[in-house]
């Protein structure tokens, strides 16, 4: 069973070989933006593969969403990249924002 860790705050997830990141993160009850379901149609579920060669290539979808130059930077959409093997991602920083903001309405009762 493959261990993926997320990055900034170095949290261990244990995912099935074949299983997209955004499934395997949200099943460990960490938050990670998404819109879609996980169709590829929302890109908010954006992720830097931080070793890349732990997860599938680009699929077709991803290819028509993110630019060459996201793609060079191993930004990758977590519903589309699957996990191979141990492997770690870093939530960028317009995720963390998402999930500061969403603290700050909990907080509010908003």
């Amino acid at each position: 069973m493959p261990k993926l860790t997320i990055n900034p705050d170095a949290k261990i997830v244990h995912a099935r070989k074949g299983e997209s990141i955004l499934r395997a993160v949200t099943g460990a009850r960490i938050f990670l933006s998404q819109k879609c379901g996980g169709n590829a149609s929302c890109t908010t579920c954006r992720i830097r593969l931080l070793t890349p060669a732990s997860f599938t290539a680009p699929n077709p979808r991803e290819k028509r969403r993110l630019t060459e130059e996201q793609l060079d930077q191993h930004i990758r959409l977590a519903c589309q990249t699957l996990i191979l093997s141990d492997g770690k991602v870093e939530r960028l920083p317009s995720q963390i924002n998402t999930i500061i903001i969403t603290r700050i309405k909990e907080d509010d009762g908003n």
